[in-house]
């Protein structure tokens, strides 16, 4: 399937992983996942044991409450191999028990497997793919009859600070401009909100 992939070329250009998240009260942590799940309508309960595969865990934090749910086999695929190292990373510093759990390092378009699965999970994947609806149906793919799908997506309130951003950009640089330039020119105008960041790793 040839599909643009320009979030993931450049997060692997880069060499990074755009996913951060403070998971240091992990039962904090834990009860907003479970809130999540609940309000899908998945008792977390049904998860243990099952057959679960998770495309774009990025460096895995929400991963992490998924696994603590012992299901029977958990596959994380992502196409960003400095999210894939996290991910491991995060586990292990949480002991999951990685006997059932592997990590694939594939592009979604691009991964295969025979084995259909009791739960897909693609949190916050589709929204501004070039082609979104090959996506949602290579994923859907992998389901198994009676399964669940569950693909969350960011809200337009969520993207509009990103809109904006963007705008500015536009408005006051050529399009051909310098990654440096534009960052120069930006970041007088966006340092309030980037100071408050929390920065953690």
């Amino acid at each position: 399937m040839n599909i643009d992939s320009p979030f993931v070329d450049f997060y692997n250009k880069h060499d990074i992983s755009p996913v951060r998240q403070d998971i240091s009260d992990l039962d904090k942590h834990f009860q907003r996942r479970e809130s999540l799940y609940r309000s899908l309508g998945i008792v977390p309960s049904f998860l243990k044991g099952k057959k679960i595969i998770e495309f774009g865990p990025g460096s895995g934090h929400n991963a992490i409450y998924t696994a603590h749910l012992n299901p029977g086999q958990y596959v994380l695929v992502d196409g960003n191999r400095h999210g894939i190292e996290d991910c491991r990373k995060n586990f292990e510093k949480t002991n999951i028990d990685l006997n059932n759990i592997s990590f694939e390092h594939s592009l979604f378009h691009d991964f295969t497997s025979k084995q259909k699965f009791d739960l897909v999970l693609a949190e916050n994947c589709i929204p501004h793919q070039s082609q979104p609806l090959p996506l949602v149906q290579q994923l859907a793919s992998f389901t198994r009859t009676s399964s669940l799908l569950v693909i969350t997506c960011i809200s337009g309130i969520s993207y509009l600070s990103e809109i904006i951003r963007r705008l500015m950009r536009d408005n006051l640089l050529p399009p051909d401009s310098d990654n440096k330039d534009q960052l120069n020119a930006l970041i007088p105008l966006i340092g309030p909100h980037l100071k408050t960041l929390k920065v953690i790793g």
